[in-house]
């Protein structure tokens, strides 16, 4: 199987790439592995699994985790690059120095006519070594602009994906990606083309005061403000300041580290707050990724369903009841539940008491929010108000033996509320369920 096979419209082949990106990521554990992984024609693979799954957000986050952990491996901290760039100059120094000592001492000796110059010339160093000792790993692994910056647009359109707002471990790792592209300076023309002051203004929103996602928020607007005052004027709107201020008075201070976060993330709100120039005003804030808070090696579910929190699986398994829109029928009630394993999705409708129709979690495709099938558009012009967009999902998933043409639920919820944390349960019992495999 190889993961260029994904498509961002099938899902038959999604459990086994979500599963032979998580192997990949678990064997890639040292910098000699990830550079012959990327040797092997890895890293093309990877960023052609992130450009084609904006809509598989499984795939999109194991693919962005496999990437994450190859930068992780490969890439020395700034200092340590400063450091490698500077010894390199000091090299050329000294090479020039004793040069020019033994050229003004073969003068001195007769051994030739002329003196040297005055001014002694110091050569650059080896422009492959300098890139080599100041880029991060994504040039060593063979990454260029287009490349990146195809990659940035992906993760920039999954993000934005309404049905993905919600989604924290996918939000977090696509924010991680544009974090660690915009430190080093590179793709930030395409992150501001593909709007990531309204991706930043969206999960800071959905995500008020949650550590992780605001400090990579913060270097994210640190490094474009650095990079360029131009393009971080044009990401600079009331609505992401509003939100990074709101969020940033939401942050916890109890624990030191969270204290000390905080005030790494205000520090950033002060410089978009101020009239100075962004390269003044944001000078002394944070602009590099600290990868602890992209979370690419943190497995949530390594037991599978067995790990979901007790509340959730005790939800599961009771199930609830949902309104659903069948075609050429009238609108019937449909009860649901888990099997009592949690890994197979049941449910019976009207007045069948048997949950006779059954699908294992795994293979429900999506579960959409909105008038997102047929059935629901047609219910809402009757029922306006009790049909809405803020009430309404659909369940999807593929053909099998019990439904040829696959499955497909649209139903309608008594509250959004009700709607929201249905289609949150379905999307976290999905992802603990894939690491039953």
């Amino acid at each position: 199987m190889s993961f260029s096979q994904v498509d961002a419209e099938g899902n038959e082949v999604t459990d086994l790439v979500v599963g032979g990106l998580r192997c990949t990521r678990r064997i890639v554990r040292s910098e000699e592995l990830a550079f012959e992984y990327c040797n092997a024609g890895g890293i093309a693979t990877i960023a052609n699994v992130i450009c084609k799954s904006i809509n598989q957000p499984m795939v999109m986050l194991e693919a962005c985790r496999v990437l994450l952990g190859l930068l992780f491996y490969t890439t020395r901290s700034q200092a340590d690059r400063q450091a490698a760039v500077e010894a390199l100059h000091a090299q050329c120094q000294q090479r020039a120095e004793q040069m020019h000592a033994q050229a003004q001492a073969d003068y001195e000796a007769g051994v030739v006519s002329e003196p040297p110059p005055e001014e002694m010339e110091v050569p650059e160093p080896d422009p492959d070594e300098l890139a080599n000792a100041a880029y991060g790993g994504w040039y060593q692994m063979g990454m260029d602009e287009v490349m990146i910056d195809a990659i940035l647009q992906a993760v920039c359109a999954c993000a934005a994906v309404e049905a993905h707002a919600k989604q924290l471990r996918l939000q977090r790792v696509c924010l991680g990606l544009a974090a660690y592209f915009a430190s080093e300076q590179m793709g930030t023309s395409s992150l501001v083309g593909s709007g990531i002051e309204q991706v930043l203004t969206q999960i800071m929103t959905n995500f008020a005061g949650e550590g992780t996602t605001m400090q990579l928020s913060c270097v994210i607007i640190n490094s474009i403000a650095m990079t360029s005052g131009d393009m971080y004027e044009e990401i600079k709107t009331s609505a992401l300041l509003s939100a990074l201020k709101t969020s940033v008075g939401k942050m916890a201070t109890k624990k030191p580290e969270e204290k000390a976060l905080k005030e790494t993330c205000a520090a950033t709100l002060e410089a978009a707050s101020s009239g100075e120039d962004p390269f003044d005003a944001f000078s002394k804030t944070v602009t590099e990724l600290d990868f602890k808070f992209t979370e690419w090696n943190v497995d949530p579910y390594p037991n599978g369903v067995h790990d979901l929190p007790s509340n959730v699986k005790e939800a599961l398994r009771k199930g609830g009841k949902l309104k659903v829109f069948l075609p050429e029928k009238e609108k019937e009630e449909i009860r649901w539940r888990s099997s009592q394993d949690l890994n197979v999705f049941e449910w019976c409708m009207g007045n069948d008491q048997d949950y006779n129709n059954r699908i294992p979690i795994v293979r429900i495709r999506n579960v959409a929010k909105g008038l997102v099938h047929p059935a629901l558009k047609a219910a809402a012009k009757k029922e306006p108000r009790k049909v809405a967009a803020k009430f309404t999902m659909c369940l999807f998933g593929p053909p099998n033996d019990d439904f040829p043409e696959g499955v497909e639920l649209p139903m309608v919820a008594k509250s959004q509320k009700e709607r929201d944390a249905f289609v949150e349960m379905m999307v976290q019992w999905r992802d603990a369920a894939t690491y039953n495999f």
